[in-house]
């Protein structure tokens, strides 16, 4: 087998890996018991219960999807390694006030830099109630970053939504289509 020809089986190989990812065409999905309605293209990797989407790449818009994190879990499903850190750990009684502490606590545990609440109201899902925050962080390279993020508490456990991307330009360039997916997102039980 000559060389090109290893490397093109090799290239297809790991293509095809990815295949479990990829494109979300506009209109009606199903993302791990959410129903949402993009009206333009969004790429998506991930796995079931932590999902991304991007329009530019994630550095410049992500649109993280998490589903299904159960009291005591991580509220981004990272593997907390000292499981007594009671503040990074999601608990089906939360109110609002703590789930957006938790937020914050996981934004910064994840990298962020100097996590803050903008805003928090309470918003709804279908017939559920939930919330809605905004948020301001930087990364770890001082890029200043908005977000806007929708949660709710489905069969006692969490499903959060959180776009973000820099405040300048990226975050106001997509609101619009985020202001819509959030409005139309229905959970199916």
């Amino acid at each position: 087998m000559s060389f090109r020809l290893s490397v093109f089986l090799l290239v297809l190989a790991l293509l095809s890996a990815c295949s479990s990812n990829g494109l979300i065409r506009p209109g009606p999905t199903e993302v791990d018991g959410l129903s949402l309605r993009p009206s333009i293209a969004w790429s998506q990797r991930g796995a079931k219960g932590e999902r991304q989407w991007t329009i530019d790449g994630p550095q410049l818009n992500a649109l993280e999807i998490y589903t299904g994190i159960k009291d005591g879990e991580h509220v981004f499903k990272f593997d907390v390694r000292n499981k007594r850190d009671e503040g990074l750990l999601f608990r089906a009684n939360m109110n609002t006030l703590e789930l957006q502490e938790l937020i914050i606590a996981g934004l910064k545990e994840a990298g962020a830099v100097d996590p803050q609440s903008q805003q928090l109201s309470p918003a709804k899902v279908g017939n559920l109630d939930g919330f809605r925050i905004e948020l301001r962080f930087a990364n770890a390279q001082g890029l200043r970053y908005r977000a806007l993020g929708l949660g709710f508490i489905a069969n006692d456990r969490l499903q959060f939504l959180l776009y973000y991307a820099p405040e300048e330009y990226y975050f106001d360039r997509y609101l619009g289509e985020v202001e819509r997916l959030f409005a139309g997102v229905r959970w199916r039980d």
